[in-house]
C-alpha cells in the first residue's frame, strides 16, 4: 500500500514536470546568438553552416543549417536549432544577399515537442558569422 501511495505521489510530481516545461515553452521568446564554426558546401548549390548558440551569454547548444540554391539569387534552407537537450526545425527563405530574414519553426523534441512558431533572423557582422536569431514559439 505504502508503495503505490510513492508510486502515485511520483507520477504526480512526473506529471506536473512535464506539463511545466510544456507551459514554458508555450508563448516563449528565446533570442539566441549563433557564432559559425563550420562551413561546407558538398555541391555548387548546397551551403551547410553549423553554429554554437549562444542564450544568455552561455553557451547552450549549436544549429546545423543546409540551403539550396533555388534560383540565381534565391535560398531554401532548413536548419536543426537545439538548445540543451529540446531540438526545434527551422525553415526560411532568403535573397543571396538579405542580411535578415524570417522564417517559421515547427515540430522537435523535448520542451520543443508538438510546438510551432516564427522567428526572425539578423547578421550581426558583414560576413555573417555572428546571427541573432529570436524564436517566438506558439
Amino acid at each position: 500500500m505504502k508503495t503505490a501511495a510513492v508510486a502515485m505521489l511520483v507520477a504526480a510530481v512526473v506529471a506536473v514536470a512535464v506539463v511545466s516545461a510544456q507551459a514554458a515553452t508555450r508563448g516563449r521568446t528565446i533570442t539566441v546568438n549563433l557564432v559559425q564554426v563550420g562551413e561546407q558546401q558538398p555541391s555548387r548549390t548546397t551551403l551547410v553552416e553549423t553554429d554554437q548558440a549562444y542564450v544568455g551569454g552561455k553557451n547552450t547548444g549549436h544549429d546545423i543549417r543546409s540551403c539550396t540554391r533555388t534560383s540565381k539569387t534565391t535560398i531554401a534552407c532548413i536548419a536543426q536549432i537545439t538548445l540543451g537537450a529540446d531540438t526545434i526545425t527551422a525553415h526560411f527563405v532568403s535573397t543571396l544577399t538579405a542580411r535578415s530574414g524570417s522564417g517559421t519553426l515547427d515540430n522537435g523534441t523535448g520542451n520543443f515537442q508538438n510546438k510551432s512558431g516564427k522567428f526572425t533572423w539578423k547578421n550581426l557582422d558583414k560576413q555573417g558569422k555572428h546571427t541573432r536569431l529570436v524564436l517566438k514559439l506558439n
